[in-house]
C-alpha cells in the first residue's frame, strides 16, 4: 500500500495542512496511521475531483 504525508497531500490537492489534519485526528480517514509525529495517508483514500 502506498502512503502520502500531509505535506505531499497539501501540495497535491492545494489545501492546508490544518484542513488535512481535521479528519485525520477525528478518525474519519480509514487506514491512516500516525507514526510518531507524522501521518501516513493512503494514496487511494483522498481524491480531489
Amino acid at each position: 500500500m502506498k502512503y502520502m504525508t500531509t505535506k505531499e497531500t497539501e501540495k497535491k490537492w492545494n489545501i492546508s495542512k490544518r484542513r488535512i489534519r481535521q479528519p485525520l485526528q477525528a478518525g474519519r480517514i480509514e487506514e491512516a496511521a500516525k507514526i510518531e509525529n507524522h501521518w501516513n495517508i493512503p494514496t487511494y483514500t483522498m481524491t480531489k475531483e
